[in-house]
C-alpha cells in the first residue's frame, strides 16, 4: 500500500539545510518519510485505518533509527493516522529517542 499523499509546507529561506527522503530504504524496510536537517533526524510512518500506536510501533520493531544512529542528531520518531472515512489525520503521535 503507498502512502498517503503529504504536502509539506517549508520556511521559504535560502539555504535551509533540509534533506528528506520518501520511501527511505533500510535493510529491514522502507522509512515511509525521512527528514534530516542539521541537529535532528525525523522519521516518519504513515498509517491509514490501523489501530493506535501502529505507526510508531513498526519504526520501534524494525529498528529504521538504527540506520541513522551513526551521525550523531537527534532521532524523533513520528506516526501518523489517517482515517479513509474521515479523511483527515486521526493521531498524530511522537517520541525522541
Amino acid at each position: 500500500m503507498h502512502s498517503p499523499g503529504i504536502m509539506l509546507r517549508l520556511p521559504e529561506e535560502k539555504g535551509l539545510p533540509l534533506r528528506l527522503i520518501v520511501e527511505d530504504c533500510t535493510n529491514k524496510g522502507r522509512i515511509d518519510m525521512s527528514v534530516e536537517t542539521d541537529d535532528f533526524m525525523y522519521l516518519i510512518e504513515f498509517k491509514v485505518d490501523m489501530p493506535q500506536q501502529k505507526a510508531l510501533e513498526q519504526i520501534r520493531t524494525k529498528g529504521y533509527a538504527e540506520k541513522y544512529q551513526s551521525k550523531n542528531k537527534k532521532i524523533v520518531l513520528i506516526g501518523i493516522g489517517f482515517s479513509s472515512q474521515e479523511k483527515n489525520i486521526t493521531e498524530f503521535l511522537w517520541e525522541e529517542m
